[in-house]
């Protein structure tokens, strides 16, 4: 049964309020013409890489812009990739560069700004990787070996990051005046495993059976490398250097070797041949371990070659010679520990400046000099 009830008045008032008052939401229509003909919406395949992808080999770029590999290529006997233009970028993407005649990448000419990264380039019978006339360049993520020119040859104002070079022919990594080179290893390389010039940063880096380990030239920083099993030296630099917080044993020379007028702290030389830290004039040799060295071969484990080093706060054992100051003078050695050295524990010719050496101190010795040397 329907029932009904009626609607109240005040409800009825407002419902006809509604209907009489004018809306402000109704606007009028507008064309429904589309303006003009739809247009893609779509990328293009270019738009959305828009590299140039390298296919097949010999491959020159003599463009700016960025390439990428999408295969492993294979070289046959003319060579490479030849990068002919400033302002390239090469990523390897992962694949591999297979020798091949002559060189694997090869930067004619003085460019600049070129980067390469992520990829193997290896069994070029001649470098792996050649920029050594281009400059501003960044090398990052290659692995490179088995090269008959060396590994990398790099020039001036060059960062290399994250690369590896094994088994070239020559000089694993080499690069010239102000660059950077980082995280990379190097090893059984028939050269030297790093070889920089002068105004060099080299750090994180390690170099083992190599001829020698990491070269750096005048005004260079060495800083957190290790170097093992060298032919040679371990970590070889030039004047006005420093080297920091490094390792070097076992090389077949001196662990560690600078010329002059360089800072060496914070670093350990273990059986080294020959030194274990060997160094010219005018140099700073602070806080170091030296042990096991030169038991063979009449060597020691810090040793001046010449005048005017301060020699302060190492640790000699087990060494043939602990500290040798040689024939030279004038040098100030202070604070030292040594023990163990099978020859003498202070080798120090008349007319150097020496801090007492204080034999065999007791548990409480209360020497009062604070420049003392200890044999203990």
């Amino acid at each position: 049964m329907n029932t009904y009830r009626p609607i109240s008045p005040l409800i009825a008032a407002s419902m006809a309020a509604l209907v009489l008052w004018p809306s402000p939401l109704v606007f009028s229509q507008g064309s429904l013409t589309p303006p003009a003909a739809p247009a893609p919406t779509m990328k293009t395949l270019d738009q959305i890489e828009s590299r140039t992808p390298i296919t097949n080999l010999p491959y020159t770029i003599n463009v700016p812009g960025s390439y990428y590999f999408v295969t492993n290529l294979t070289g046959g006997e003319s060579g490479g990739i030849t990068i002919s233009a400033s302002g390239v970028t090469l990523d390897l993407m992962g694949f591999e560069l297979v020798g091949g005649t002559g060189a694997g990448i090869v930067v004619a000419g003085n460019q600049t700004n070129v980067a390469i990264r992520n990829g193997t380039v290896r069994s070029w019978s001649n470098t792996g990787v050649f920029t050594f006339f281009a400059k501003n360049s960044q090398l990052e993520r290659l692995a490179v070996s088995a090269n008959g020119g060396g590994g990398i040859s790099a020039g001036n104002n060059t960062t290399i990051i994250g690369c590896t070079a094994a088994s070239n022919s020559g000089v694993g990594i080499l690069v010239l005046d102000g660059s950077v080179v980082k995280d990379c290893a190097a090893q059984s390389n028939t050269g030297n495993g790093f070889q920089l010039s002068g105004g060099c940063t080299v750090s994180d880096c390690s170099a083992s059976s190599n001829q020698g380990g990491i070269q750096v030239g005048d005004g260079s920083t060495v800083s957190g490398c290790t170097t093992r099993g060298n032919t040679v030296n371990g970590i070889m630099a030039g004047e006005g250097c420093t080297v920091n917080a490094c390792t070097a044993r076992s090389n077949g020379q001196h662990g560690i070797t600078t010329t002059g007028s360089s800072t060496v702290s914070g670093c350990n030389a273990s059986s080294n041949t020959v030194d274990g830290i060997n160094f010219g004039s005018s140099c700073r040799i602070v806080d170091n371990m030296c042990q096991g060295n030169g038991l063979t071969t009449g060597g020691a484990g810090i040793h001046a070659t010449a005048s005017r080093n301060r020699i302060d706060s190492n640790t000699v054992m087990g060494n043939l010679f602990g500290i040798d100051s040689g024939v030279a003078t004038a040098n100030l050695i202070i604070r030292n520990s040594a023990r163990g050295n099978t020859g003498v524990n202070y080798l120090i010719q008349t007319g150097n400046n020496s801090g007492a050496i204080i034999v065999s101190p007791g548990v409480g010795f209360s020497a009062t000099n604070p420049w003392a040397n200890f044999e203990f």
